[in-house]
Formats: structure tokens, sequence, C-alpha cells
């Protein structure tokens, strides 16, 4: 499984590694940072992915926009449990009140705290929870294993350059699998 978790996140050495990174923030700016990982699994989507699929990349947006809540010609899902539509009141709550304010809590809400010394993001699902140090494991792999395994054969920047262009295409070829 922990194969097929790194075949989900292909853009990760090249988009994601300094969002996070606590290093790369930028905290002199005075702006507090809030990080997320979408964990639940839509109602609507069981029977398009197999079993151990959870969230995938853009699963949250139907969330966000109250899809649940939409009828008539526009539908970003149906049958969406009351579990899920709490969620979703919830992640609109969220993003409606950080562009408003910068900050993302209020009232009702559970707390987000912006990730600081502790290095906490939310860990949106029908249970919200804390999580620290947001995909660890795979920064750690990208930013010292992989690059160190490369640098002994002389050939870093290639295999970095293949690895991105994998990573782009890789989602391409598998879109049109039966």
């Amino acid at each position: 499984t922990r194969w097929t978790e790194m075949q989900g996140q292909p853009l990760l050495p090249p988009a994601c590694m300094p969002a996070t990174n606590p290093s790369y923030l930028s905290t002199d700016a005075g702006a507090p940072v809030y990080f997320y990982e979408f964990q639940h699994r839509p109602q609507c989507l069981k029977d398009k992915k197999p079993p151990f699929v959870k969230a995938d990349h853009t699963d949250e947006i139907c969330f966000v926009f109250g899809g649940a809540f939409l009828k008539g010609d526009i539908v970003m899902f149906e049958g969406a449990t009351e579990e899920e539509k709490r969620l979703s009141r919830n992640m609109m709550r969220y993003w409606a009140n950080f562009a408003l304010t910068g900050n993302p809590n209020g009232e009702g809400l559970p707390l987000w705290p912006a990730d600081g010394q502790t290095e906490e993001y939310l860990q949106l699902d029908l249970n919200m929870s804390m999580g620290q140090r947001l995909k660890e494991l795979e920064l750690e792999f990208w930013t010292d294993t992989f690059p160190l395994m490369m640098s002994s054969s002389g050939t870093l920047l290639a295999s970095l350059s293949f690895l991105t262009f994998l990573s782009l295409l890789l989602p391409f070829i598998f879109s049109f699998a039966p």
C-alpha cells in the first residue's frame, strides 16, 4: 500500500516539497500558514475507486463548494450522507472565514491551528483531527534519501528531470487504463 500511496502523489517531489517542508515557510512575512489533508473518501465515488483508495487530489472541491447541496442542472455529487453534509458545511465555513479574515477558524468549528513550531495540520474527514509533520516520510525520501542515492552515480539532475517528466506523464497514461 505504500507503493500505491506514492503513486497517488506523483507530483510530490517537484510541486509539493516546498509547501510541506516547514523550513520553506515564510513566517518572516507574518502571515500564518494553514495546512490540511483531505482524507474522506466521498460516498458518491465508492463504486468508482478500489477500496484501498482514500481521498484523491481534488476530492475536497465538491465539499468546499457545497456539492452535496446543489440540485437541478448543477450536481457535483449525489447521495451525500448527513455526515458528508456536515463535513461540507464545516469546510465551506473554514474557506469563507479564511477568505474574509485570513484565519479559517470560527465559532463552532474544530480549531485549525496555524502551522508553526509543532508542524500541525488539519486532517479533514468525517471525524476531524490534527496531524503532525504532513508527509514527513515522503519529504525525507525526496529531499534526503533520493538525492544521496543519485549523487553517488553523478546523474542527479538527469534523474530528477526524468522523475519530473514521469510524474507528469504517468497520470495521463493511467487515465486511459480500463
